[in-house]
């Protein structure tokens, strides 16, 4: 529970369309601790809104847009007066980024969630891309040690808020009770 906020005017988001799939992901986030304190800490403001290693400073970043969402819905200057708060810049960046999310009508909240989680991990990983290199194309993912050496060191290689907080690994084995002869 984001407890050091309690006292914030309560604001909810606007329905701007079909979009409560998008609302309910928005919200979801919101409430995840880690993840709005980073966004509420202006030590973070250069990291979201232009990105440490940008390329493309023309491209549209949707963690500039959340950057917004978040700073509408936790208003730490707790003297705003709004009750709802309409994340069209957002709907148009996620529209931009992703023809799929151009109509928010009838989206799959699992593959808005799944974009949404790498897309905020790429704009706000701190560490060059080009110090991570594996070979993915001869890699034998059958090998349990090995696969699980390659995320960790995949991984280490960059670090971001979502990383963070958000990635992990599963492993399962396996066996066939039965021994065939």
């Amino acid at each position: 529970m984001l407890s050091k906020f309690k006292n914030t005017p309560k604001i909810g988001l606007a329905n701007i369309g079909s979009t409560s799939c998008m609302n309910s992901v928005l919200q979801c986030f919101s409430h995840t601790a880690p993840l709005t304190e980073y966004f509420l800490n202006p030590e973070h403001k250069e990291i979201i809104t232009k990105g440490k290693f940008n390329k493309d400073n023309n491209k549209p970043r949707l963690s500039e847009a959340y950057y917004e969402v978040i700073q509408n819905l936790w208003p730490l200057n707790k003297t705003s007066k709004a009750k709802f708060f309409s994340p069209n810049k957002f709907k148009n960046v996620l529209g931009t980024l992703n023809d799929y999310f151009k109509i928010l009508n009838a989206i799959d909240i699992k593959d808005l969630t799944i974009f949404f989680l790498f897309q905020i991990h790429e704009e706000t990983n701190v560490i060059k891309e080009s110090l991570c290199e594996n070979d993915w194309e001869n890699y034998d993912f059958y090998n349990r040690d090995l696969t699980f050496n390659l995320f960790i060191n995949e991984n280490s290689c960059g670090s971001s808020i979502i990383s963070d907080n958000f990635f992990g690994i599963f492993a399962n084995t396996t066996k066939c009770q039965i021994v065939l002869e």
